[in-house]
């Protein structure tokens, strides 16, 4: 996993009149446990805007939302944000573990499938049956890494249920989205299924790849099929954290949901923003 991604901005004049956020959070932090997917958006423009508009400091750490959800369960280490990759995990804690969780879970973006390489040309689809070994996401603790399974059960190249041990044939698991991206980039397999949020950038409604790469995009609602990916976060229950602390969680949660300037943010790296 990538953790303490941490980045730290002074405040900004400029963006406190752009910015419709409350008065400056000196010394205030908030902690979020992130889904892998978000790396990118997350780190190069949500959370450094933010602070800039506030003068609060996030902290986030990154990994599968099955992972995470671990993790919050444990309350090691202590998270103030969940922001899952799912809608069940936030709803099982929210229904089952209600005492470590505050209010409901609330619907924050939508992404989607993507089969990804650098030097083959799969602008296709994943060609069947399969002459290389591919990386997906673990199926077990992360969304996309099962959206990426039952898509393969449909293609028949993984059984139902799914396998519980990796590698299955020529397919192969990586601990999260963001390092099975990783993964890719670094040739260890030569194509793979990784969340759009990781290799897309949207201006205008127009959406780019990196050049000189394939992709072929699979829609949750076109054959073949698998479950939508609504992603989903829910605040944590956090006795140590001060008035200032939640006010700046609220604001943090605020800016990404609803008519919150975050959510330009993530349109510019693919998410969709209905559900």
């Amino acid at each position: 996993m990538s953790i303490g991604k941490l980045v730290k901005s002074t405040l900004s004049a400029t963006c406190l009149s752009a910015l419709t956020l409350s008065s400056a959070h000196a010394a205030t932090q908030i902690s979020i446990a992130a889904a892998a997917d978000l790396e990118k958006v997350l780190t190069n423009l949500i959370i450094p805007k933010f602070e800039a508009a506030t003068g609060g400091t996030v902290l986030v750490t990154f990994s599968a939302s099955g992972t995470l959800e671990d993790q919050i369960i444990a309350k090691s280490p202590q998270y103030d944000l969940f922001l899952s990759a799912d809608k069940t995990r936030p709803e099982t804690l929210y229904t089952s573990y209600p005492s470590l969780v505050v209010g409901a879970p609330f619907f924050y973006a939508q992404g989607t499938l993507e089969l990804w390489s650098p030097s083959v040309n799969i602008s296709s689809g994943l060609p069947v049956p399969l002459t290389t070994n591919i990386v997906i996401a673990n199926p077990a603790t992360a969304p996309y890494g099962l959206a990426a399974g039952t898509v393969l059960q449909e293609l028949g190249v993984l059984p139902s249920p799914l396998p519980t041990t990796w590698p299955y044939g020529d397919v192969y698991d990586s601990t999260n989205i963001y390092t099975t991206y990783e993964a890719i980039v670094a040739a260890t397999y030569k194509y793979g299924f990784v969340s759009q949020s990781l290799i897309c950038q949207e201006s205008n409604g127009v959406k780019t790849f990196p050049s000189g790469t394939y992709h072929h995009t699979y829609p949750y609602n076109q054959t073949p099929t698998y479950s939508v990916i609504d992603q989903w976060g829910i605040e944590i229950a956090n006795a140590n954290r001060t008035a200032a602390e939640t006010t700046l969680l609220n604001e943090f949660v605020a800016y990404i949901t609803g008519s919150g300037a975050g959510t330009a943010y993530l349109v510019d790296y693919c998410f969709g923003l209905s559900q």
